[in-house]
């Protein structure tokens, strides 16, 4: 997610919502949008569709086939012991996940447009603030992190598979 690097420069940070000034609304509508902050200054906003193509990641990753098969499994386990009740969205809600080397949940993101829809039908939000105290951004520590797709299924099942280039 190379747009956080210099999110900072913008003026995002301060309008981001904070859960922990009010108490949450569960099923409170967000509507989720494209900001891209042109060179020439021109600010272009729109809905957002989803990533036309698959989003790069940056930064140091683990690569060990056999430490990533066992956080792998970890995350699933983890995932799938946290994820209850039936699913009311209808097609597959698709993420990335990046973990560290001791199987915690260091980021992740939406991967399509439902998946931002109905994030809160998943674990994922209350895992990273369970960690976090927040559902905005992880420290960045620049530790080697192993990514994986998480994919929630209508039908309950669960996937989590490598991050497309390292399996």
């Amino acid at each position: 997610m190379g747009c956080r690097l210099k999110v900072g420069q913008t003026p995002l940070p301060k309008l981001l919502y904070n859960p922990a000034n009010r108490a949450p609304i569960s099923n409170e509508p967000i509507a989720q949008f494209r900001i891209v902050f042109t060179t020439n200054g021109v600010l272009q906003v729109s809905p957002w569709r989803g990533y036309a193509r698959t989003p790069e990641v940056i930064g140091a990753k683990i690569t060990d086939s056999n430490i990533t098969k066992g956080l792998n499994q970890k995350l699933y386990n983890a995932l799938r012991q946290s994820w209850s009740g039936t699913p009311t969205f209808t097609r597959d809600l698709k993420y990335r996940v990046a973990v560290n080397k001791d199987s915690v949940i260091a980021d992740y993101e939406p991967l399509n447009q439902v998946a931002f829809d109905y994030f809160r039908e998943t674990p994922l939000p209350k895992m990273f603030n369970d960690i976090y105290g927040s559902n905005v951004a992880a420290p960045n520590n620049k530790e080697p992190l192993a990514h994986f797709q998480v994919i929630f299924k209508p039908s309950g099942k669960l996937e989590v598979t490598p991050w497309q280039g390292y399996q």
